[in-house]
């Protein structure tokens, strides 16, 4: 019990999404949901346990689901101005390189999988603050603007997490 007390809002919504999948809030699909979630927090607990960093991979409730949100938007944003970018012709592919502000590692690693996630760009490498990325259409070459183009929504969001 004293693995699963401090991730209880991670068994929650792990219960959550086990319903949502299974398409029913129904008493048997609550108890396998129940079993199957202690057991994958408490599994994730002990294969972590040696790391030191295990706090840091910790996101709040609120801010993923605030991240999911506007990801979910950056997506559908980005993929009608590449679609319009594609019809127009107007693909210029550039290699970019770019430094976040997040101290977090995992927040960094949230920033740069958000970025492949989004069409038109592509994170190609990662080394500490540092990210190397595809985009296929830049509509600026100033580093500060194309930071704020690519994953500035994303990095103001997770700046607020970051020190948790």
């Amino acid at each position: 019990m004293k693995y699963i007390r401090p991730y209880w809002d991670t068994a929650l919504a792990l219960l959550l999404l086990w319903c949502i999948m299974n398409g029913s809030f129904g008493l048997s699909t609550l108890i396998s949901g129940s079993i199957a979630s202690l057991i994958t927090v408490i599994m994730v607990r002990l294969l972590f346990s040696n790391n030191d960093h295990v706090k840091n991979y910790r996101v709040p409730l609120y801010l993923f689901l605030w991240f999911f949100f506007v990801l979910i938007y950056q997506i559908i944003k980005s993929a009608i101005s590449t679609v319009i970018s594609i019809s127009k012709n107007n693909i210029d592919p550039v290699i970019i390189e770019l430094d976040t502000s997040i101290n977090n590692h995992w927040f960094q690693c949230l920033v740069a999988n958000s970025i492949t996630l989004t069409p038109g760009t592509v994170t190609i490498d990662k080394t500490d603050h540092h990210l190397v990325i595809l985009w296929l259409y830049p509509t600026t070459h100033d580093k500060k603007a194309q930071a704020g183009a690519i994953f500035g929504p994303f990095e103001r969001i997770l700046k607020r997490g970051d020190n948790y």
